[in-house]
């Protein structure tokens, strides 16, 4: 996997790269279930939306950890211009192989991340998390994972195409099902919740926490400038065209697909 897709997201600034975007992380953020002084590290970090927003919310210390010198340079210029250099400490790396020591975190996360590694890599980052967490800590997960109508040689057919196209899976390279999640993050040593983020959408279902502070709105902004960029650069401006066109040829896959949170704690 070349994540050549990822690479362009991180050049025009973009946040919340998965599915119901903010408002599935504003839903993970709960069930984080955070508190003053907490070591928290985010798995992907991505252009750093997320941890922005939860730094500027909580009195907590962050670590991102990311593989793409796009995404951590863009996290970089999101930290520096929200105030936050001093609460949050980002890493390029391995998720496979994290550069801290045992029970260093009373909480991690992952946003669309953990689905699309090979099911070798999943398995060494989930060793990687329990290792890193603390006696009473979690790792709470947003992703997107097959459902169980799909079969294994149409998750080959999908997979394969969004390889070609975009640089990185669809969701696992296995037919993997909300069950065979669960079998897995048990093998690995965790207790699981997990449950859809469509249901916690519907009306009634739950509070989200949406209330914008200083820090989202300079957040935001730096996301819609470089957005706009895109449409003056050439180069990203034909990316962009190209990206699109083949969203479009793939917006079928979705209904393939269910978005859910996992709430893992350590046994």
């Amino acid at each position: 996997m070349d994540f050549d897709y990822l690479r362009f997201l991180a050049k025009v600034g973009a946040a919340y790269i998965h599915p119901h975007e903010k408002k599935a992380t504003d839903i993970l953020i709960q069930e984080l279930k955070l508190k003053h002084g907490q070591k928290v590290l985010e798995l992907g970090c991505g252009t750093g939306g997320t941890i922005v927003r939860i730094a500027g919310r909580f009195k907590v210390k962050m670590y991102g950890v990311d593989k793409l010198d796009e995404m951590l340079a863009m996290a970089r210029q999101r930290i520096r211009i929200t105030g936050l250099p001093r609460r949050v400490c980002l890493f390029k790396g391995n998720l496979s192989a994290l550069p801290f020591g045992g029970a260093t975190f009373d909480r991690v996360y992952a946003e669309s991340v953990i689905g699309i590694l090979s099911s070798r890599d999943i398995e060494a980052v989930l060793d990687e998390v329990y290792r890193v967490l603390g006696g009473q800590g979690c790792f709470v997960l947003n992703d997107a994972i097959w459902k169980k109508s799909i079969s294994p040689e149409q998750v080959q057919v999908i997979n394969r195409a969004c390889l070609e196209d975009f640089g990185l899976l669809q969701a696992s390279e296995a037919a993997w099902s909300v069950d065979d999640w669960h079998e897995i993050f048990r093998r690995h040593g965790f207790q699981v919740q997990s449950f859809l983020i469509e249901e916690c959408l519907k009306p009634g279902n739950r509070s989200l926490q949406s209330a914008m502070n200083w820090r989202d709105v300079a957040s935001e902004t730096l996301s819609k400038a470089y957005k706009i960029s895109g449409y003056l650069n050439r180069g990203l401006l034909f990316e962009k065209k190209k990206y699109s066109q083949l969203l479009k040829q793939h917006q079928d896959d979705g209904k393939y697909i269910e978005s859910r949170i996992f709430v893992l704690s350590k046994n």
